[in-house]
């Protein structure tokens, strides 16, 4: 091979490196960015989970706050609402793995 492929090569593979590199970087920015002042969602709806009013907003740690949480059992076509008081309960389960 001659240095002229050789020397193309080269460039296109630092080319695509640094490309993607920025991309992460303003990627992780705007999503910093975004956390640091929050954002709130008015419904999302997946397969088996309808949720209302998300905010989510990162101060030290990621604060959450959903309005209303509804879990669909496709097995037998319930629903499920899960209150603040059930939902404080699931959640103490997890307070041993508050510091990891």
């Amino acid at each position: 091979m001659n240095d002229n492929t050789i020397n193309s090569i080269i460039s296109k593979t630092y080319f695509i490196i640094i490309s993607l590199l920025i991309f992460i970087f303003v990627l992780f920015s705007s999503l910093f960015i975004i956390l640091q002042h929050g954002f709130f969602i008015e419904k999302i709806s997946l397969p088996n989970v309808q949720v209302k009013q998300l905010y989510i907003k990162w101060n030290e740690k990621i604060d959450v706050s959903i309005q209303t949480l509804k879990i669909i059992d496709k097995k037998s076509n319930t629903h499920h609402e899960i209150n603040q008081k059930t939902l404080k309960k699931q959640l103490s389960l997890l307070s041993h793995y508050d510091e990891w």
